[in-house]
Parts: structure tokens; C-alpha cells; sequence
């Protein structure tokens, strides 16, 4: 069995490497999110931050493309994580979004989550999920809301 990086793989190392060491904050570097909970100001800077990651394409990676994502593969991502340990980048704000929330409503609840603006809902899953936005809206009805209260 070859657990040797492909060409390819070992250029999307580069790719990653390259652009945290470009774009990733000295005052970040080391910093993790659980660290610093309490602390509003640094909360936003790594809101920030995810969002810059969004923006380069690096959070929601191994999404598929139709929901913002690359479509990555599992080594991609491993990569990606890999790197930035090297580059001690603070973990993405909201990664249980992104891991669990996103791909189970990509799965189960995409369509209906905003049907308005978007047949398939992406555009309202992307931007709250992967960072470009605080957080989604709901689209919860008010009877639904008041059987979830009781």
C-alpha cells in the first residue's frame, strides 16, 4: 500500500501553505477559539479570519460544489487540517456547523431552508454556515416554534 502524497495532493499542500503564509494574521497565530470564548473582541477577529478563509475557498472544503464547497477529498482535508497545525491557524469558529449542521441540512433540509432565494437553499446554508454571515435565519414557522417551546 502507498501512503506516498500524489503529485497532485502535494500541490494543493502548496497551494494551502502558501496562502496561510500569506494571509493568516501574526496576532491569530496560536490562538484557539475555545482559548478565548469569553473575549468578544477576539471572537470577532476569528470570525474574521473564517471569513477570510471562506472567501479563499478553504472552509466547507469537502462540500460539494452546488453548496459552495470543492467537492475535496478526505486526504485533501487532512492536508488542509495538516497545514494549518503547521501554521498554528486558530480552528474555524463554528466547525461543528460546518461538519454537521451543514452537510445534514445539504442532506435532509437544503431545499426548505430558504426557498425564496434559492430553489435549493443554498444561499441561505452557505454564507451562515461557512462564515460569510454571522448566522443563518430561521425558517421555522411561528406554530413550529411555539410545539418546539412545550
Amino acid at each position: 500500500m502507498n501512503f506516498d502524497f500524489s503529485d497532485r495532493e502535494e500541490a494543493f499542500r502548496k497551494e494551502v501553505r502558501g496562502w496561510l503564509e500569506a494571509n493568516l494574521p501574526d496576532d491569530l497565530r496560536g490562538r484557539a477559539f475555545a482559548a478565548s470564548r469569553a473575549d468578544r473582541d477576539e471572537v470577532k477577529k476569528l470570525r474574521a479570519w473564517q471569513r477570510r478563509m471562506c472567501e479563499a475557498g478553504y472552509v466547507g472544503l469537502d462540500w460539494p460544489r452546488e453548496f459552495g464547497g470543492r467537492g475535496a477529498t478526505i486526504v485533501e482535508m487532512v492536508i488542509l487540517y495538516q497545514e494549518m497545525a503547521r501554521a498554528e491557524s486558530p480552528q474555524l469558529v463554528n466547525r461543528g456547523g460546518v461538519s454537521m449542521l451543514g452537510p445534514t441540512l445539504m442532506k435532509y433540509g437544503a431545499a426548505a431552508a430558504s426557498p425564496v432565494e434559492d430553489p435549493h437553499g443554498r444561499r441561505a446554508l452557505v454564507p451562515g454556515i461557512l462564515g460569510a454571515e454571522r448566522g443563518l435565519r430561521s425558517r421555522e414557522s411561528p406554530d413550529a416554534r411555539r410545539a418546539r417551546r412545550r
